[in-house]
Formats: C-alpha cells, structure tokens, sequence
C-alpha cells in the first residue's frame, strides 16, 4: 500500500507546469535602452435561489428499500441508500443546514447537491485506489480512527472513551474510516507531491524574467468620421434618433397592470421606474433607431415606438433577454447630428456590428502603415496617426497563463497585448525580438496592434518569491486538477437535477 512519502519529480514539462519558455533570438545591437473540503465546497453552484416551503419528499429521515440512482462513475453507481457513503454525506450536510435555521428548496438543494458531488468524487477516488492497488489494510485503520479523534479527550485518544462507546458505533465508524480510507490514501498522495528543485527555478526564472511594451491599437475608434459620417447618409434609417425613457420588469402580467397604472394615472412613469425597475432603466436618453431595436423581440414594434407622440408612454413591449419593457418618449425623432461625437461614434458601433469587415479590414491597413512608420521612431509614427499608447509594465513570457507569475491581465490596462496572449506566434515575437524592436500589426480581438519592445529586466527577488511558495500553490493545483479531472471524466455520467426534481422533490 502506498505511504504519503514525498514523489519527487526529476523534470519539467511545459505541459506539467502550465508554461511555456521561448528562446530568445540572438539580438542585434539594440536600437534604445487547500483542504479537501474546502475544494469540494468550491465546485457546488446555486442553480435554485427560489425559496418556499420544503416539499415532504426533500428531506431522508429514515430507512428506505429504495435505492435512489443518481448518476453513475465508470461502472459504478452513484447511489443514495441507507446508511451509504452518500446517506452518511446527506445526513453530515443536513446537520448543518438545521443547525443554521436555513430552509426551503434552496436548502435541500444545497443539500443533496453537496453529498451528491462528495460522493461522485469519492467514489473516483475509490476507483483510482483500487487501479493501484490500495487497500485498507487492518492497522492502517486502526491507526486512522485514532488519529479521526473520535475517541479523544484532553485532545488525545482516550481508552476510557473508547470503552464506553457501544459496539453498534464502533462498529459504524471502523465501516466508516474503511470504506474511505483509500480514496483518502491516493488524496493525500497527490496533494503531497513535492516538485524538484528544478521545475522551480525553471518556473522561478521564468517569472523573474519580464518586458515592458509600449502600443497603439486600431479598431472601432480608428475609422475615419468622414467615412462614417457618408455610410450614414446612403442609409440613414438606422441612425434616426429618439429621446426615451425606459425601464423593465420580469414578468408580463405585472408589467401590464404597472403599464394600465400609470396610464390611470395613479403612479407616474418616473415612480414606477422607481419602483419596478430590474436595474436597465434609461432617463431621457437619446439614442439611434438600430440601439433602440436591440431591445426589442417583435422588430415591428420599435416602428410603434417611434411614431408616438412626445409624453406617450407605451409597452410592455417583449425584449430578447425575457424581460418586458414600459417606454416612454421624451422627444421626437430627428436626424443624427454629426457634429456630435457621439452620434458619429453611433454609427461607427453600427458598422462594426453589421459591417465588421469593412471596420476591420480599414483597422489592419492602417495599423500595417502605422507599423512601417514607427520601425524608424515609434513616437514620431504616433503623432502622424494621432493614437494613443498604451504603457504594459513588467511582464514575465506567461502564454500559458500559469497562476505562478504575472500576466498581461494583470499588466496590461487596455488588454491589448492580453488579448493576444494566447497566440504563440504572438507571445514568440513579443519575448524574443530584440529591445526596441517594433513588432505587429497582430489581431487581438477585434483590433490589431502593433508594439514596441521598450525594455527587459530580471528580478532575483520575484524568482525567490515564487521558490518559496511554489510547493504550496502546486498542491493547491493538484487538488484543483484532479477535482476537474473528475467532474470532466467521460467516466462521470450525471443525472442529478433529472433524479432530485422527479424523485426528490416529486415534480413529473
């Protein structure tokens, strides 16, 4: 049976470590200068937050002949029955819901979730032992239900205690500390794994060795006004613009009684927004047709909408995201004004939704002839363009963005760089050229970007700093792995919501 000695590993692969190094390019001068409950309990998602009272069949008080199935992991079942890892789960968990006065079918499911998702775990875990050969052997046991403390007083193992309890509990708690003491055995195994001196100066180094970047992006913004402003004017429909007030509720029936309300008369528009609202409201906006018809399921209704008079108030008119929304308008329709930002900027997020081609083969032309003009001074190519730059501070080669060293999220204010950091061409270019080097245009979204490398260092501190502590944030990582590993298994097939609404909660 294996021990919890200490594994450790001779190598590093890219894959083991979730980083990848790039070998720099020989350079010409430069140009310039956790527990295992606590992971568990990370994984359970709240997918019912209606609460009422809880229906009899929610809570297992007691014997049953029937097994309930929820699911199963390779050949295995996933069963709930009595006294069973997953009842002896249910009953732990469902004492302390009792205990904090918490009820109701948010509960239960909390409840029966939880057990459910510490049982499929144990039983892969089980699985694993078995593959491997790990047993519960006779004084392994032995020497697990002393150090459970179930029979301590003073904080020691008490042979008074132990006497005095019946052989009806003995006998449970050695069933108990037997059945999961393997699946235990191969948890401890992996969360005590030691990494080699190795892997952590490779990782160490890495982090340690960072860059910094100055860049320019080209997108929505970096399309012409006089260009915009002439689409607009071949098509204008969309760009009509009207002043409203909004605001949206969830369910139709009571949107239709606020709307028969304020038209009555006894709540104004302004109180019911107050009021109803489930936090899109709009006060006396003025917006372009195409935006306002983004909030609307029945296209023939914004046509409605813009034929009320000033001071009608309309709806609830159906939205696309099943909310219902009670307009009012505050102003007529009136031709966009292109004198105003604004407006222009409406129809340039018009033509990037509906016309993303032309914005984008517009953005990679001018970030190309950017490109050429700032290989020979990158400041001096600014002023032509008239763009901004967008300063990225220290930041090690992290692709695979590894939780051991910085990243671009973190660095990067814009996310222009960030958001083509999975691109390894990308990250190649950007960590192996020579300081002062100009690198792009390269997509990074729906922009393109062109950088410069401004400069690198390597900080002593940073490798030690992340030495220190990295055995502990990779047992963390092996935890979080195999947890996933788990739940992502083609093994795991999951049935639980089917079998705790039909068989639980009684609903057909």
């Amino acid at each position: 049976m294996p021990s919890n000695e200490n594994n450790t590993p001779d190598k590093t692969t890219e894959k083991e470590t979730n980083v990848t190094k790039f070998e720099a390019t020989k350079a010409a001068k430069p140009k310039k200068k956790l527990s295992f409950g606590w992971w568990l309990g990370m994984i359970v998602l709240i997918l019912i937050a209606i609460t009422f009272v809880l229906p009899t069949g929610a809570l297992f008080t007691g014997n049953t002949n029937t097994d309930i199935v929820f699911g199963k992991y390779g050949k295995e079942n996933i069963t709930f029955a009595y006294n069973n890892y997953f009842h002896q789960q249910y009953q732990n968990i469902a004492s302390q819901y009792s205990s904090s006065g918490q009820s109701g079918t948010q509960a239960a499911y909390q409840i029966w979730w939880s057990a459910y998702q510490n049982t499929v775990f144990h039983t892969a875990l089980g699985q694993m032992a078995g593959k491997a050969g790990i047993i519960a052997a006779p004084d392994a046991v032995n020497r697990a239900i002393i150090e459970s403390g179930v029979y301590n007083k003073d904080g020691k193992f008490d042979t008074a205690t132990y006497n005095a309890a019946s052989a009806e509990s003995k006998a449970q708690i050695k069933q108990q500390i037997t059945e999961s003491l393997p699946s235990s055995i191969v948890m401890n195994d992996i969360s005590t794994v030691l990494s080699s001196q190795a892997e952590m100066d490779y990782v160490g180094n890495m982090a340690a060795s960072t860059r910094t970047f100055d860049y320019v992006m080209f997108g929505t913004d970096s399309y012409p006004d006089d260009l915009a402003i002439q689409y607009a004017m071949n098509d204008p429909q969309p760009f009509v613009e009207l002043g409203i007030s909004m605001f949206s509720l969830s369910d139709e029936e009571t949107a239709k009684q606020v709307a028969a309300d304020i038209a009555a008369g006894t709540i104004s528009f302004d109180d019911a927004s107050a009021q109803y609202d489930v936090g899109s409201a709009l006060s006396d906006e003025v917006a372009s047709y195409y935006m306002i018809a983004m909030n609307f399921a029945n296209q023939d209704e914004v046509n409605q909408l813009f034929s009320e008079q000033p001071g009608a108030v309309v709806g609830p008119y159906a939205n696309p995201y099943g909310y219902y929304s009670i307009y009012r308008v505050d102003s007529a329709p009136t031709s966009p004004d292109f004198g105003n930002p604004n407006s222009v900027l409406a129809v340039k997020q018009y033509l990037a939704l509906n016309q993303s081609e032309t914005i984008s083969a517009y953005a990679q032309e001018r970030a190309a002839a950017f490109a050429e003009a700032a290989k020979a001074d990158f400041t001096a190519a600014m002023d032509e363009f008239s763009t901004e730059v967008s300063a990225v501070s220290a930041t090690p080669a992290n692709i695979g963005n590894s939780t051991y060293m910085g990243s671009f999220s973190n660095s990067d204010p814009n996310q222009g760089l960030a958001n083509a950091a999975t691109d390894k061409n990308v990250m190649r270019s950007l960590f192996t050229e020579p300081v002062g080097t100009v690198v792009g245009p390269f997509k990074s979204g729906s922009n393109y970007v062109v950088a410069e490398v401004t400069g690198e260092q390597t900080s002593s501190g940073t490798a030690n700093y992340v030495t220190m502590f990295y055995d502990y944030i990779a047992r963390n990582q092996n935890q979080q792995d195999l947890i996933q590993a788990v739940f992502s298994s083609d093994d795991f097939h999951d049935d639980f919501m089917n079998v705790f609404f039909s068989k639980i909660l009684g609903y057909n």
